[in-house]
């Protein structure tokens, strides 16, 4: 059974939720400290639908959100289903839970995915 807040979101695109995430990013007052000194270019793939969103991270601030795969040298590759992917974007689903069951693949290093699993929990309490 999905909630309100979940049927609203089942039908916004990947690009969509990441330019809302973008924007929660951006204008919270504690992710720039989080954040400082890390510049990666975190690349969302929707594994049923093909959809690829990457999010450039840079000087404290997610710089831009573009349609495709942007690789650099710091690359994060996250995969999922496109629903998924959507709702752990806008703080519905948690991502923690959703790598525990399977549906999630973060590709990084350690402190990657310690860096997004602190975001999550400042951006949603989760």
């Amino acid at each position: 059974m999905t909630n309100p807040e979940q049927a609203m979101n089942e039908n916004t695109t990947l690009l969509t939720s990441l330019t809302g995430f973008a924007t929660r990013v951006n204008e919270h007052e504690r992710v720039p400290r989080l954040i400082k000194g890390w510049n990666p270019t975190v690349v969302v793939e929707a594994l049923d639908t093909g959809a690829i969103v990457s999010v450039v991270v840079r000087d404290s601030k997610v710089e831009r959100v573009v349609e495709g795969a942007q690789e650099d040298s710091h690359s994060i590759t996250v995969q999922g289903d496109e629903e998924l992917l959507t709702q752990i974007f806008e703080g519905v689903t948690n991502p923690a839970e959703a790598v525990l069951e399977g549906g999630l693949a973060v590709f990084g290093t350690a402190q990657d995915q310690t860096k997004l699993d602190a975001l999550t929990l400042v951006l949603w309490g989760i």
